[in-house]
């Protein structure tokens, strides 16, 4: 069965009403996450986005977009028990993957390039929608509006979204690769060798921020997986700490890098991510990335 808007509130009630809270927890991966290798599975949200622009389903994704469909399944994964995974910015990243898909469906050529105006008004839609949510990175918006606009490819066979979108990403100009130790807290055996990829991309001509900054922000295929305030705070000081080290210039401060998670042995990434350890290695990535441009 295809993943669409539809099927997925449907699901998602049907568990819910049944009382099979384990089977509607099962379905929640399926959707933010998937499987890496030489085929690629799941990442359900990003597929369903693609098929509801490709069938016209504008008013689907405004419901969605308006909170009058699909608000169960968001809030009920999104209100943790435990604080520790809580995420307050997981709602803004699925009002993103909508307020983007809109803005690609209502298109005459969706698959076209977004200018600089378009993709900034898209920003703006965002943030005025989510309101005290957090704010909205333009690079990620540019990156998202470009995977969204693949829906005519995703729907002629190309059925490995992973590699789809990546063909679809702005081409990085250098990438640094880190490996780290991923503990897994869901699984017996939590221990997993991960690889950390960071990526230095082009900033559009008309898309640097006012007053300019440094962006880090995570390819839009995993921007869905929550990130605790510990995981997003490791990232920031990693960031905070390169312009200490390389020095806080102009040209660092234009500088666009896209980060990217996975497993060695292909299996999918939890659909939360906790903790700072990864700080370190966003660090040291940023480090070897930047650091040899700025000299």
């Amino acid at each position: 069965m295809p993943w669409t808007l539809e099927n997925i509130d449907h699901r998602y009630r049907l568990a819910i009403d049944r009382g099979a809270i384990a089977q509607a927890k099962r379905l929640w991966p399926d959707l933010v996450t998937g499987r890496t290798g030489k085929q690629s599975e799941g990442y359900g949200f990003v597929q369903a986005c693609w098929h509801a622009i490709r069938f016209d389903s504008i008013a689907c994704l405004e419901a969605w977009f308006d909170g009058r469909e699909g608000d169960v399944i968001l809030r009920h994964n999104m209100e943790r028990e435990d604080s520790k995974y809580h995420d307050p910015h997981n709602r803004l990243m699925f009002l993103a993957y909508l307020r983007c898909a809109l803005a690609v469906a209502k298109r005459a050529k969706p698959a076209q390039p977004f200018s600089a105006a378009e993709i900034l008004r898209t920003v703006e839609e965002i943030e005025q929608t989510a309101e005290s949510e957090g704010s909205m990175s333009v690079a990620y918006v540019r990156d998202l509006v470009a995977i969204l606009s693949a829906a005519q490819e995703a729907g002629r066979g190309e059925n490995d979204p992973a590699r789809l979108c990546q063909r679809r990403l702005r081409e990085a100009q250098r990438t640094e690769r880190i490996s780290v130790l991923f503990v897994d807290e869901s699984k017996e055996e939590k221990g997993h060798v991960g690889v950390l990829s960071l990526e230095l991309v082009d900033r559009d001509e008309g898309l640097s921020a006012k007053p300019p900054v440094l962006t880090l922000y995570p390819t839009p295929l995993l921007s869905l997986i929550a990130r605790n305030d510990e995981f997003r705070s490791a990232e920031k000081n990693a960031v905070v700490y390169v312009l200490q080290a390389i020095g806080d210039d102009w040209w660092l401060r234009n500088c666009d890098v896209r980060w990217g998670l996975h497993l060695q042995n292909g299996e999918p990434l939890p659909s939360i991510l906790v903790g700072n350890s990864l700080g370190g290695a966003f660090a040291l990535g940023l480090l070897k990335l930047l650091s040899s441009r700025a000299r």
